[in-house]
């Protein structure tokens, strides 16, 4: 635990919350220990406001990113406690889209609202990353950026699943192309409507081949069809039934690495680039160890993640 100063207290702000505000250094002064200090970061509200597109034309929608864009910094600069905001701002940039290709304030919206709410999770609403993974792939926003909204099963398009596991959650060099075209087939189906913006699962349009992906079995049809692309996400992290992948003996990288292990230290990596340091390219042994052997036995518990990293020495 890193020793409980103004210092380090201001330090936790800076790196949280963005500044360190003297009301709130005073106020963790009082708790008496960094340990509280980081629970009260932590502390964030469960429902944070929602912008308001009040006064705006429906049809103008590069007013409504100004405005979606305007409220989510003001909710950053202003709000009690704003390391949701912040926490949104770190998972916007690694699972990444973009209202240019999106074309939907309302649907950025939602994906923004979502790791708001998800990224972080609060003391009585835990947030686990494969249920954000499996949240954010079939909302409208996802898949017009990353173009599953035109994977089918005639026609097969590998963005996603392809990004999916190269930088959302393993890293390059992990995996092989047979398991990119293994997590393609699974996730092919899912689209959205440009007229209405509406997702739908079009199960005559998902190719029913079972797949061998990160050395299981999946779209095998034990599980309702649509689910088949969550399974890539159970298999990577290993928290579904079918356990944790293994990284093939044709990947550049970690062959015969369980999945779930690789996955923790890439995200982990990613998380302290953002929030500890980023010059060196590496994580400290300590931290990073602690990282990992929390996302690993807890499911991939976001919060408690998050937790590990704040209250280490490094």
């Amino acid at each position: 635990m890193p020793t409980f100063n103004e210092a380090n207290v201001r330090h936790l702000l800076r790196r949280t919350e963005v500044v360190d505000r003297n009301d709130r250094v005073d106020h963790l002064m009082s708790l008496g220990s960094m340990e509280a200090a980081v629970d009260d970061v932590m502390n964030v509200s469960p429902n944070p406001s929602r912008v308001s597109f009040s006064g705006l034309p429906s049809n103008e929608d590069w007013q409504k990113g100004v405005r979606l864009s305007e409220h989510w910094l003001d909710q950053l600069a202003t709000a009690d406690r704003p390391f949701n905001e912040r926490m949104a701002f770190f998972w916007h940039g690694h699972i990444c889209s973009s209202l240019e290709k999106v074309g939907n304030t309302d649907e950025m919206t939602k994906q923004i609202d979502l790791l708001r709410r998800s990224g972080l999770g609060t003391a009585s609403n835990a947030a686990y990353l494969p249920d954000l993974m499996k949240t954010m792939s079939v909302q409208v926003a996802m898949l017009r950026y990353l173009d599953n909204d035109q994977n089918f099963a005639e026609s097969p398009n590998q963005n996603f699943a392809r990004e999916l596991m190269e930088l959302f959650l393993l890293g390059v060099g992990n995996y092989t192309e047979a398991d990119v075209e293994a997590a393609t087939a699974a996730w092919t189906g899912h689209t959205a409507y440009w007229d209405n913006g509406n997702y739908e699962f079009q199960a005559d349009r998902h190719d029913e081949t079972t797949q061998r992906f990160l050395g299981k079995d999946i779209n095998t049809g034990s599980r309702s069809y649509r689910e088949a692309g969550f399974e890539t996400i159970e298999v990577i992290l290993g928290t579904g039934p079918l356990g944790s992948g293994t990284v093939p003996a044709g990947a550049q990288i970690n062959a015969g690495r369980p999945t779930a292990e690789v996955a923790a230290d890439f995200l982990s990596k990613k998380l302290w680039q953002e929030f500890g340091e980023a010059a060196s390219r590496t994580v400290p042994a300590g931290v990073a160890s602690a990282m990992r052997s929390t996302l690993l036995s807890s499911g991939f518990n976001i919060r408690n993640w998050v937790r590990a990293m704040l209250v280490h020495d490094d």
